[in-house]
């Protein structure tokens, strides 16, 4: 089988297209009214996705240029993969539906700072099919657009209506999502010319930069369902396993030339050693 063949590339199909049968198919021994759960919770996700750009949008005002920076950057064409988790698994908790969307909003505002700082430190003119925020505007606003979300992301967190102690959980769990996240970045700058990196170093540093806002809105919606210590981490462990295959894929989808960043092989002319070149030159 090709590569192309078993990688396909395009954005991840809209979780408004999952069925019972793709499902099923991904998990055998899942019964059909549990199935049935799980599409009906991505179906109420995307219903709810207007709501979480909404906050994002509101949270992130601001007087003159940053303002229109961060409008300029939130209205570009995201898929909002994790704030569409934190919605069906809100859903599928019978969750308050404010909280979780302020959950997702926090999530996304940092997901969205971590984007307008790669972009500017990789140099990438593109973003979305558009033009990255740096290149629109300056490198300068990138790096205080980035700093804003972040900390616009912690000010929705912490208006979140729930007790004192989870609270303390939920921002004490944002922040160890961005303390790992930008180990997990400076890690790959120092090894991301390294072309005798081992595989398995390879997903190391890829999940240590891409699982912990994968993991967190589904953390944090389990604090504030009244989930046990126990099972919040365990959907944070599960989500840390998915972190190296989420980049992989990122990975495969710049090599081919569909991720909205101009032509592809961007990450070629950067000059990082992702896993398919190091694969390549150690083959």
């Amino acid at each position: 089988m090709k590569l192309v063949e078993a990688f396909p590339t395009g954005s991840p199909t809209p979780s408004g297209q999952f069925n019972i049968n793709m499902i099923e198919r991904a998990a055998p021994r899942r019964s059909k009214p549990s199935a049935q759960k799980i599409a009906d919770s991505w179906r109420q996700a995307d219903e709810s996705l207007g709501q979480v750009t909404s906050a994002m949008l509101n949270a992130a005002q601001a007087p003159g240029v940053l303002g229109e920076a961060a409008k300029y950057q939130l209205g570009g064409t995201a898929k909002r993969l994790r704030a569409r988790m934190a919605l069906a698994l809100g859903h599928a908790f019978q969750t308050d539906l404010n909280t979780v969307v302020k959950i997702a909003a926090a999530c996304e505002l940092l997901h969205e700072a971590s984007l307008v700082h790669d972009d500017l430190q990789d140099q990438d003119t593109m973003r979305r099919g558009r033009k990255a925020v740096w290149v629109a505007y300056s490198p300068e606003l990138a790096i205080t657009l980035g700093d804003w979300f972040i900390n616009q992301a912690y000010d929705v967190i912490l208006s979140v209506d729930v007790s004192a102690t989870t609270t303390r959980q939920l921002a004490r769990s944002l922040a160890k999502a961005v303390g790992d996240t930008v180990r997990g970045q400076a890690i790959e700058n120092e090894a991301k010319t390294n072309l005798n990196a081992t595989t398995s170093d390879y997903i190391d540093m890829a999940a240590g930069k891409t699982a912990p806002l994968l993991a967190f809105p589904l953390e944090a919606v389990c604090a504030v369902a009244g989930r046990s210590q126990r099972e919040c981490a365990a959907i944070r462990s599960g989500l840390e396993c998915l972190g190296g295959a989420y980049q992989l894929r990122d990975d495969l989808i710049d090599l081919l030339g569909d991720k909205g960043r101009g032509d592809g092989g961007a990450d070629l002319v950067e000059g990082k050693a992702t896993l398919p070149v190091v694969v390549y030159y150690r083959d």
